[in-house]
């Protein structure tokens, strides 16, 4: 392509961006192709500016009578992909929720055979879906729709279980991002079970529901002290502390371990939770939040949890 063969110019997009919609007016977007034409499109930003670099480094083949049907054509390639994409975040959310762990995983029995979240968060990377995409449009949404049917009763901890392990799977192919801060956790949260009690299964479930949903968990374990949990906030700056209890005996070492975390680090944010905990309990020790399920433990992080 000669440079005497095309001119783009003016053009103004940011006085045609509508935050709403996302959409650029390209109504003072002139490509003038021997003898010039315009006319006004709405496209998306992103894919203007590709269509017009595509078109500048001569990517897509020009037809000079007739831009627009380069731009039409560039535009169902745009809608192709888009589809493409979407097949793989909603093949991946539903992994998730049905506990798909890879390709060789027998459950659920009428996925069997089928690619699980692990190739699907692979393929998703490889495709060029953006790390971000892969994280809060099938991870997050997959296991906030888990920790809503267990609340709801319509699954139980075996289910949950398995969308936790599949989960885990697709996250292993983030970590590299993770770690090269590409990707960020939403914050990070400390947990563990208090002191004189050694019970695990429902502080694990609630560790895994909150990682799916974007959170950095640090899991401390059981029969954790007042010392341990103070030492964890000191290493994690901000971060929101989860006490569990399952044994009524135990329920003082929590209010112990509150009691000495807010001493020392007053604004730290502080959530519990056990089968004798109720709500009054946790107002009476202290603490800034109670829940009874792993999706409250959520709903509690994305809201007063991010204030820390």
């Amino acid at each position: 392509m000669r440079q005497s063969e095309t001119r783009f110019g003016p053009y103004r997009l940011a006085d045609h961006l509508t935050t709403d919609r996302r959409k650029v007016r390209v109504s003072a977007v002139r490509a003038r192709l021997r003898g010039g034409t315009s006319r006004r499109h709405n496209i998306s930003e992103p894919f203007f500016l590709e269509f017009v670099e595509s078109y500048f480094y001569n990517l897509i083949a020009p037809d000079f009578d007739n831009p627009w049907r380069n731009l039409r054509f560039f535009s169902q390639h745009e809608m192709e992909n888009t589809v493409s994409t979407n097949e793989i975040l909603d093949s991946l959310q539903r992994c998730i929720e049905r506990g798909k762990v890879n390709n060789k995983s027998p459950h659920p029995p009428d996925m069997k055979g089928q690619d699980g979240a692990d190739e699907l968060a692979r393929k998703a990377l490889d495709t060029g879906i953006p790390p971000q995409d892969v994280l809060s449009k099938a991870l997050v949404i997959g296991m906030q729709h888990v920790g809503e049917r267990f609340r709801n009763k319509e699954i139980f901890v075996p289910d949950v279980l398995m969308s936790a392990k599949a989960m885990s799977a697709a996250m292993e192919h983030l970590k590299p991002f993770f770690e090269s801060n590409a990707l960020k956790h939403r914050g990070t949260v400390v947990m563990g079970t208090v002191l004189g009690d050694l019970h695990d299964i429902g502080k694990k479930i609630v560790s895994m529901v909150i990682e799916g949903a974007g959170w950095e968990v640090v899991d401390l374990g059981t029969d954790v002290s007042p010392e341990k949990f103070l030492n964890a906030v000191a290493q994690h700056p901000g971060c929101v502390v989860g006490l569990s209890a399952l044994l009524t005996t135990t329920m003082i070492n929590m209010e112990t371990t509150v009691r000495h975390i807010k001493a020392q680090h007053p604004g730290t944010k502080i959530i519990v939770g056990g089968a004798p905990v109720t709500h009054d309990f946790a107002s009476k020790i202290g603490a800034d939040g109670y829940s009874p399920d792993p999706q409250g433990a959520v709903e509690f992080l994305n809201t007063r949890g991010l204030q820390s």
